[in-house]
């Protein structure tokens, strides 16, 4: 397919590994540096970009989907009102996947692997992302999305 797709905090690549072959062009926005070298990013994404998300300039280029998978709960739910927003804005739909009620702090010396909404049900995603719908949920998992038409 044509589309572009964001693999926002790509860890170990899960996401670029399963849509290899059905999209020509997978990047990737990834927080903590030492991760893209550690798992190989710049083998698996067509661009890495070491940056943060909440920073980052679409101006660079234009993508049909981001993914956050596993992301939203690192952010402050400002940041995270503010990146939603920012990517529906730019034309971008938007896939997220969070655990729910899951506390994390840092993990090997990476401390945006803190979790800053350790709190999320699904109630409370309903709640504080009225923008996202839910596609699929669990006890231990939730997977949202938002539309970038849907404003």
């Amino acid at each position: 397919m044509n589309s572009k797709i964001l693999d926002v905090g790509p860890g170990a690549g899960k996401y670029s590994e399963l849509l290899k072959g059905m999209y020509t062009e997978i990047d990737g926005v990834e927080i903590f540096e030492p991760n893209i070298e550690k798992f190989n990013l710049n083998e698996n994404y067509s661009t890495v970009y070491n940056e943060d998300i909440t920073k980052f300039n679409f101006e660079k280029d234009k993508y049909d989907l981001a993914i956050m998978g596993d992301i939203l709960e690192h952010l402050s739910i400002e940041d995270s009102h503010k990146t939603l927003e920012y990517l529906t804005g730019q034309g971008t739909d938007v896939l997220v996947v969070v655990p729910y009620e899951y506390e994390q702090g840092s993990v090997g010396g990476n401390d945006h692997e803190a979790h800053l909404q350790d709190d999320l049900t699904h109630l409370i995603m309903q709640e504080r992302y009225p923008q996202l719908v839910c596609l699929i949920k669990d006890q231990e998992i939730g997977v949202y999305f938002a539309d970038h038409r849907v404003r």
